[in-house]
């Protein structure tokens, strides 16, 4: 099996002006272009220039001569894992077997007087045959032999003999009998002795007991009603005989042991399971070219899932938007590798994924009505998750960015196979990470946030901590690595590899470009794995923000607020804090009534917090009525008035006046205001614990480098809760 719900499929299935080969309407020759993408012991079945068209088969010439296998003969299948997918009808399981016996003698036919002796004279004897009436019965095994096959001539040598005979079949309504054909059989007598159109021929000495068995697969396969492969009852019942079709002709003198026997039947009944949702991959060949049997891969476009109705998959499997989202999705499935809807598919889809516990009782009670895994309308959109962030954070994975190669790719993306049971929340944490998210559970929902840079929320200072203040804490210097081992998987190689990425000015926005951070700090080597990851660049990149993060984001700061901040800031979030322990003086506090658009009461003056000497231009920060952040440069004070260099209305993004109680800072080239990132916020008794990592967002190389920061709310039970999945992409 190669997942879990329906795939796009092989992404090489193609014909030689690039069209996809329609599995629907010729399956045979779409699983011989797959195989291009099926891989033993890391060689591929097909070569890349093999031309497939809807005719091929795997023994034409043109087809052979890319085969780096010999598996000509072989039979392969596939199916996409759809609801209502068929059989793989040429890999049947038996269910249920019963042998019937016949142990009857297969006449040989009449040789005219005066015939001259011959190894093999041709003539049909009587035929013996049998009926086959159950109406279950999809495949018989006959099994024919001789108790021995020999000639003793009078000087006593013994020698070989050769006998031939046929198996024909007649369905019901059929006005005669038909020579059965065998499966992949060539005209040769090397092939089980298999001669051709349902002709035999046993050849050789034996003293003792040889017995062949022919399976006959009944063609009596239809479709009914209900689009289920069954089969069709007016072909039943159905007569099978054997024939001889040959004898020896020898002299008198010889003695002649070649009584050919039927010696029984075994009527199979097949297992009809279609493995609905699951994509599979069926092949059988001549195992004697491997010593053992061979490692399988395969080369798959994944999981088809839901994407917004604004959305286009492309080339490379990322999305691009046109329009503006009305939080619908598209009517059809299709496959990406957007780890947001990745994301968004494991949280929703109850066979899977996480939908048991994410979705509510009404919405899984909708799913479970849809194949039970569906939570499929065009409108249908869990209510405790986000969607429109998880649009934004999807907006943000497949920008283009450099690969580094002289091209562009998308700045994630998400190609992994989960294939084994694990803990819902580590699962989660995984995906989390290709697109450097962190969980959170907030107010009973589930979203994705991410910031823009200068996309501050929230400030805070002295006046909206509590008295404790603020606590820090940081990593020493001889535990920041200077060099990292990304390990990623080389789709190329099909293996993984290790991408290598050192410390340098470059990315780390050093104030001398020209230090050596080896030799500054010494070589400290890490290695991380970038969680379904195939890209070199994309390797690359998480490399430079690990180094980027480890010398950048050294420093955890730690306090407690009132709840008007508590609840407005959340994991994700960037805030600023004006800290005097830190500044040497307080330049921050609360805004008083009175305020508007244009001039801010503050709760103290200039003199109280600068002295004699204000500042003429500073940058003030505040929080307005709506919650919404403040940041206005080219301001001044004179007394406990602030004149804003900008109006709020006119801002970039209008704001309104603070109102009475908000806190403010000041920020101006003696005081900077540093800035953080939260990673957690927890409520207490009538305060909120946060705790925030000290990050820098004030160059461009650095915007560069920084990772969109995702945030994901999870229930707290699915840290108890495990999850299967096959996800492919």
């Amino acid at each position: 099996m190669l997942c879990e719900g329906e795939i796009e499929g092989f992404p090489n299935a193609k014909h030689p002006d690039g069209v996809k080969i329609s599995h629907n309407l010729v399956p045979d020759q779409y699983a011989i272009g797959a195989l291009k993408d099926v891989f033993f012991n890391n060689t591929p079945v097909l070569g890349p220039n093999a031309e497939v068209s809807n005719s091929s088969k795997l023994s034409d010439a043109n087809i052979k001569e890319h085969l780096n296998f010999d598996v000509d003969q072989g039979v392969f299948q596939v199916q996409l894992g759809t609801q209502d997918q068929g059989t793989l009808t040429e890999f049947t399981n038996s269910t249920n077997r019963s042998t019937v016996q016949v142990n009857t003698e297969v006449p040989k036919g009449s040789v005219p007087a005066g015939t001259d002796n011959q190894t093999i004279f041709e003539s049909d004897g009587t035929p013996v045959t049998r009926t086959i009436t159950d109406v279950d019965i999809d495949q018989v095994n006959i099994t024919v032999g001789v108790p021995s096959l020999q000639r003793v001539k009078d000087s006593g040598d013994v020698k070989g003999l050769a006998l031939r005979y046929k198996i024909q079949i007649q369905y019901n309504g059929d006005s005669g009998f038909t020579n059965v054909p065998i499966e992949g059989s060539t005209d040769t007598v090397d092939n089980e002795g298999y001669l051709g159109d349902g002709n035999f021929q046993i050849n050789g000495f034996t003293p003792d007991l040889y017995q062949r068995t022919h399976p006959i697969v009944l063609n009596t396969k239809t479709t009914n009603a209900d689009g289920n492969i069954v089969n069709d009852t007016t072909k039943y019942p159905i007569n099978i005989r054997v024939i001889r079709t040959s004898q020896s002709v020898r002299p008198d003198s010889e003695t002649i042991t070649d009584t050919f026997i039927w010696y029984n039947y075994v009527q199979i009944i097949t297992d009809k399971t279609r493995y609905p949702n699951s994509a599979v991959f069926g092949f059988k060949f001549d195992a004697q070219q491997f010593p053992s049997i061979p490692r399988r891969t395969y080369r798959i476009r994944g999981l088809k899932i839901r994407i917004p109705h604004n959305a286009t998959v492309r080339a490379d499997g990322s999305l691009s938007y046109s329009g503006t989202f009305n939080g619908s999705f598209k009517a059809a499935r299709e496959w990406c590798n957007d780890p947001a809807w990745i994301l968004y598919d494991l949280l929703t889809n109850t066979r899977y994924g996480l939908g048991s516990y994410i979705l509510t009782p009404a919405e899984r009670t909708e799913a479970e009505a849809k194949a039970g895994d569906q939570f499929e309308g065009t409108t249908d959109v869990a209510s405790n998750l986000d969607v429109y962030s998880f649009e934004q954070a999807s907006l943000y994975c497949g920008g283009l960015v450099s690969d580094n190669a002289g091209g562009t790719e998308p700045r994630f993306s998400c190609n992994v196979l989960i294939n084994s049971q694990g803990d819902a929340y580590k699962l989660i944490q995984q995906l989390c990470s290709v697109f450097r998210a962190m969980p959170f559970w907030e107010a009973g929902g589930i979203a994705l946030a991410h910031d823009r840079p200068e996309d501050f929320t929230y400030i805070f200072n002295q006046s909206n901590v509590t008295q404790e203040g603020f606590s820090y804490s940081g990593s020493s210097m001889k535990g920041r690595p200077t060099c990292v081992a990304v390990r990623y998987f080389d789709m190329t190689a099909r293996d993984f590899r290790q991408e290598l990425v050192e410390l340098n000015s470059q990315f780390i926005n050093s104030s001398d470009p020209n230090v050596d951070f080896l030799d500054k700090y010494g070589y400290n080597k890490q290695e991380i794995d970038a969680f379904a990851c195939t890209s070199r660049a994309q390797a690359r990149r998480l490399g430079k923000w690990f180094l980027y993060t480890s010398h950048r984001e050294t420093e955890v700061c730690s306090f407690q607020t009132d709840i008007a901040a508590g609840i407005k800031v959340r994991p994700g979030d960037y805030i600023k804090i004006s800290d005097p322990v830190r500044t040497g003086r307080v330049v921050a506090g609360r805004v008083s009534s009175g305020s508007t658009i244009t001039q801010i009461k503050l709760d103290r003056s200039d003199t109280e917090m600068f002295g004699a000497s204000a500042p003429t231009d500073f940058v003030f920060h505040s929080i307005d009525t709506d919650g919404k952040y403040i940041q206005v440069p080219s301001s001044n004070i004179v007394g406990n008035t602030v004149t804003l260099g900008t109006a709020l209305n006119a801002l970039s993004e209008a704001r309104k006046a603070p109102a009475a109680g908000a806190p403010f800072n000041i920020g101006y080239s003696d005081i900077n205001l540093t800035q953080w990132r939260v990673l957690t916020v927890e409520e207490g008794e009538g305060v909120y614990a946060v705790t925030a990592a000290a990050t820098r967002r004030t160059s461009t190389t650095s915007l560069k480098i920084q990772a969109l920061r995702l945030v994901l709310a999870l229930f707290p039970s699915l840290v108890r809760n495990q999850t299967r999945s096959q996800t492919c992409s």
